[in-house]
């Protein structure tokens, strides 16, 4: 593992990646980055998350 890493992923992140892949989750991921963003804030630093930094994907599956 690299240095610093937890080994742990974010939930908004792993939530974001169920939803891409069409599994549903019955989780907001909007209200869960919002909370995720008042983290950050509460304590000072960024979180590690890349959907807090990118976003999430707006992922329409094929048909």
């Amino acid at each position: 593992m690299p240095p610093g890493a937890t080994g742990n992923i974010a939930t908004e992140d792993l939530v974001s990646m169920l939803h891409e892949m069409g599994i549903e989750t019955g989780i907001d991921l909007e209200k869960l980055l919002l909370a995720a963003r008042a983290a950050q804030d509460v304590l000072g630093r960024p979180l590690g998350s890349h959907t807090i930094v990118a976003g999430p994907i707006d992922h329409q599956p094929r048909s």
